[in-house]
């Protein structure tokens, strides 16, 4: 089998979160079909390979489509301005090319979600067993208030299959996150929200998944705090974690993403590579996509 491909870290900047995960995959992209040789193929594994056959001529059949009309369209503008054709005709260019958008991503959606599918059911994936490879932290931590920092982590890590952890290994993480001493044996009711958010950060460190997905993660927390946190992420890049962050903080974006999406009403209107942004106004290119996708709407 070809190895996992490992999700680059990202952000995506806007309204919505849509998250790609790891699936394996071969180097031109494509997603490995093995079957077993010891044993015949069920009818379930048989229609899966079936559906991820035909999303992803589907999706090759969408983007032959946007390619035509992105011609179509950018040939209509240069008659529109010579004059040799009218308005209306441009409009209608305007309307297919914008269809073929739609379609394209629409594809690309229903080629991951089948991917999903595919994965889960060749690996027999249950919920308990895919709480080891991701971990979330949402913007608002919910956590036990009656428990103290250790007893919420222990529990969490516990659900995640941790075994073997140790007072010394919680209050090591506790302490990269930036709580402070005292808070080691608070109880959560007493936690600011900097401090639960922080603690919510913790868990999904020690839990030690493959995968992070985080949603406004720095919502709460000072300047240090906050810079600490950035650290901690490019400590985790290094160790090849994928991580996937939803964020209106253009800045802090443009300082540590690879890979920055750009979303609009639920939808995503625009991917930068970090070469991409790197050197310009991260912020202007965000307000361009914005009128943009207004524009096609």
């Amino acid at each position: 089998m070809a190895k996992l491909r490992r999700l680059r870290f990202a952000f995506l900047v806007g309204f919505f979160l849509t998250v790609t995960f790891t699936v394996r995959a071969q180097s031109d992209g494509q997603m490995s079909i093995q079957s077993e040789t010891e044993r015949p193929r069920t009818r379930t594994e048989l229609l899966n390979e079936l559906s991820l056959r035909a999303a992803q001529v589907d999706l090759e059949s969408a983007r032959e489509a946007h390619e035509h009309y992105k011609s179509e369209y950018e040939n209509s503008q240069r008659l529109f301005a010579q004059s040799i054709i009218s308005k209306k005709e441009l409009d209608l260019a305007l309307s297919d090319y914008a269809q073929a958008q739609q379609r394209l991503k629409q594809a690309e959606i229903q080629l991951e979600r089948t991917k999903l599918s595919f994965l889960a059911n060749a690996t027999h994936i249950t919920i308990m067993e895919a709480k080891k490879y991701v971990s979330y932290v949402s913007e608002n931590v919910q956590l036990y208030g009656m428990f103290t920092a250790r007893h919420n982590l222990a529990f969490f890590a516990e659900l995640a299959g941790k075994k073997g952890l140790k007072k010394k290994d919680y209050d090591n993480v506790m302490r990269t996150v930036g709580l402070p001493e005292r808070a080691l044996k608070m109880r959560l009711k007493h936690f600011s929200k900097g401090m639960r958010q922080k603690l919510g950060i913790a868990i999904a460190l020690l839990k030690d998944p493959p995968a992070i997905l985080m949603d406004e993660p720095t919502s709460g927390l000072d300047p240090t705090s906050t810079q600490e946190f950035l650290d901690q992420l490019r400590k985790l890049r290094e160790r090849g974690k994928a991580i996937l962050i939803t964020t209106h903080d253009i800045f802090r974006a443009k300082m540590i993403a690879d890979r920055v999406g750009i979303m609009k009403q639920g939808r995503l209107v625009a991917v930068r590579k970090r070469e991409d942004f790197k050197h310009a106004d991260l912020e202007a290119i965000y307000m361009h996509e914005m009128e943009a996708a207004e524009a096609v709407a």
